[in-house]
This record gives C-alpha cells, sequence and structure tokens, in this order.
C-alpha cells in the first residue's frame, strides 16, 4: 500500500504504475535489527526507487510498533 501511495506520501513524487512489489521481513522482533527488502517492479519509463524507500520504511515503522507490544525495550 505504501510503494503505491508514494504520490500522495512524498512531494512532488507522482503516482506510477506499479506492476509488483515484495517485501521480504526477517528476524522482527526477535533481534535488535531486522533486515528488511523489498523489490518494486514497473514497466513505466520512471524509476520506482522512491516507492521501494517508502514501502521499506513502512514496513520497518509496522515492525516496530507490533513489536513494542511484545517488548517496549
Amino acid at each position: 500500500m505504501a510503494a503505491k501511495r508514494t504520490g500522495e506520501i512524498i512531494p512532488l513524487c507522482h503516482p506510477l504504475s506499479i506492476d509488483t512489489v515484495e517485501i521480504d521481513l526477517q528476524n522482527g522482533c526477535k533481534a535488535v535489527r531486522s533486515n528488511d527488502r523489498n523489490k518494486v517492479k514497473s514497466t513505466g519509463k520512471t524509476g520506482v526507487e522512491m516507492e521501494a524507500l517508502v514501502a521499506t520504511a513502512a514496513a520497518a515503522l509496522t515492525i516496530y510498533d507490533m513489536c513494542k507490544a511484545v517488548d517496549r525495550g
């Protein structure tokens, strides 16, 4: 959802036609660090770097929000 709504979140970004968004979450609440990777694909002529970054940030914030219910530390 975050990748597809980047144009609404980041100033001067316009909506793009995104074909695929894949997010790979590793470790989650079990580790101090979480290794999150994502892949965004589009057939458009414009790059999808901002969409990938917004998707990664949203995934990390979601993990943090869910983990703080388990351990606020």
